[in-house]
């Protein structure tokens, strides 16, 4: 095994070292390939690929990140280095483990601008998350954040001011990112809203989506697409609306259209929308014609505003006595 000693500074291009490397505590790596000959990097100290300039370092073998260690980035802009505004990447084609502190560093003239995302790494497999993350300010209205999957890492920058909606694009479809304020339609970290405008207006949930929180308003019609019985994008599918926190209804109206030929069936449940929590009820709802002996109800799962619930459509069996109040308006057994 071959180490780098605290205090110790290695920099290297496309080197290959036929053994496992620990870069202790205190010591520095700075390099564009490394090939261990299938052993593993273990960094206990700062791992920065490039040193002060961009570069893509790619690790042949396996990466452990210890508890002590630093992996430090240099963001010049949004795409990867040697593509002219870059960053900094690390490429492990095995597997990546991951502990210690993520450390970013901005390059003169780079102003990170919402809807940014930089793929910092990428792994053929990975287990942990850095225990701690160091990252320069943003300018007002904008925050980080390190999106974790089985293959990558992205920082992205997302917008903390609402995502509000003006209906500039085709004015009606949710995920067209011309209808909304920003620079796209609003996102699971994002609060939507759909305020009152000029005039009523519809918007569709065209595809399923997911945002921090909505607040929607009484000139809102918003629209579901039902194809099929499960949620999704799918033409056979039905349409989504999952909120993270919290969603404020309004006294906004409901509509539901039927797509894709589909006929529901007694029993069916559409689970429209999900949420952390929720205010007040649609004013109003335009639901299509079922089959004979079949209704449509609503069901506002939970009983309090705080209650993590779902807004479900179900089908269920036609009433065969309704309720009008026409006789005194008050007593069961009075049959007006």
């Amino acid at each position: 095994p071959l180490n780098n000693q605290s205090g110790g500074y290695l920099s290297c291009t496309d080197a290959v070292f036929y053994a496992p490397l620990t870069n202790e505590a205190g010591g520095i790596i700075s390099s564009s390939g490394l090939d261990l000959d299938g052993g593993t990097l273990i960094n206990n100290g700062v791992l920065s690929p490039g040193g002060d300039y961009q570069a893509i370092l790619e690790i042949e073998d396996n990466l452990t990140a210890g508890s002590t260690s630093s992996v430090l980035f240099h963001l010049r802009g949004p795409v990867p280095a040697g593509t002219g505004y870059d960053h900094d990447q690390i490429i492990v084609n095995g597997h990546a483990t991951l502990d210690g502190s993520l450390d970013v560093n901005l390059v003169t003239g780079y102003t990170p601008a919402a809807g940014d995302t930089l793929q910092i790494m990428i792994f053929g497999s990975r287990t942990g998350t850095f225990a701690s993350e160091n990252r320069p300010a943003l300018n007002t209205g904008l925050a980080w954040n390190v999106a974790y999957s089985d293959t990558d890492i992205k920082l992205e920058v997302l917008s903390t001011s609402p995502v509000t909606w003006h209906g500039g694009g085709n004015g009606l479809s949710w995920t067209d990112p011309l209808n909304w304020d920003s620079v796209g339609f609003p996102g699971a970290e994002e609060d939507a809203v759909l305020p009152v405008l000029a005039e009523p207006y519809v918007v569709e949930v065209d595809d399923s989506v997911t945002v921090n929180s909505v607040r929607l308003s009484e000139d809102l019609t918003i629209r579901f697409a039902i194809g099929g019985t499960t949620p999704g994008s799918g033409i056979d599918q039905y349409r989504q609306l999952i909120v993270n926190d919290g969603i404020t209804l309004g006294d906004s109206t409901l509509e539901v259209v039927l797509t894709n030929d589909f006929s529901p069936s007694l029993g069916d449940s559409f689970t429209l929308m999900t949420h952390g929590s929720r205010s007040g009820a649609f004013a109003e709802e335009i639901l299509p014609t079922l089959p004979p002996g079949l209704s449509w109800h609503l069901n506002y799962e939970g009983h309090h505003h705080y209650s993590a619930t779902n807004i479900i459509l179900k089908v269920v069996p036609m009433p065969t006595v309704v309720w009008d109040g026409g006789g005194d308006g008050i007593s069961w057994s009075d049959v007006d």
